[in-house]
């Protein structure tokens, strides 16, 4: 019993250890100012629930259970540099009345999803989309409160980069 309990916590072990390697290293998290990391990606999110109140034909880019992005609207291009010069919030604005504009933005997002790896996904949709608490994340995945904090910073701040609006969520530098 004894020898199969270090087993566990070795196995466990190198699982957390794994993790670390797929996540962003920590001297680039410590270069963004979290809190406005989880602002812009809470922007994100009231857009979605402005798209999805004023259009009944948006879809939403979503992950599903396995951790795959669902996203089925057509490809359109993304191109466009007016799109990522703006704030989340002024882009609200930007697709209020264009069809075209809201179709380019979701899809942005969803090649933004697709960045993440698989376990920063999961962690990501349990924390925006299902709106889980951080012991029932924790439960879920079996990982400790830390690397769960971890993983959850590494994908925000990867979908930000994702979506070039990193830069306004970088801690200044003295």
């Amino acid at each position: 019993l004894f020898k199969d309990s270090i087993n566990i916590i070795l196995m466990k072990g190198e699982l957390v250890m794994g993790i670390n390697k797929q996540l962003l290293a920590t001297d680039i998290m410590e270069l963004y100012d979290y809190k406005a990391v989880k602002s812009k990606i809470d922007e994100v999110f009231h857009l979605f629930n402005y798209l999805e109140t004023t259009s009944e034909q948006v879809e939403i880019p979503t992950i599903t259970s396995n951790g795959s992005v669902k996203y089925e609207q057509q490809v359109v291009s993304v191109s466009n540099s007016k799109l990522e010069e703006f704030v989340l919030t002024k882009i609200i604005k930007e697709v209020r009345g264009s069809d075209y504009e809201q179709k380019k933005l979701l899809y942005k997002i969803s090649m933004a999803l697709k960045k993440l790896n698989v376990v920063e996904r999961k962690v990501f949709n349990y924390t925006f989309y299902n709106w889980k608490s951080e012991y029932e994340i924790c439960d879920e995945l079996n990982y400790s409160n830390r690397t769960i904090n971890d993983i959850r910073k590494s994908a925000c701040i990867r979908f930000l980069i994702a979506l070039d609006i990193d830069y306004m969520c970088l801690k200044e530098v003295m």
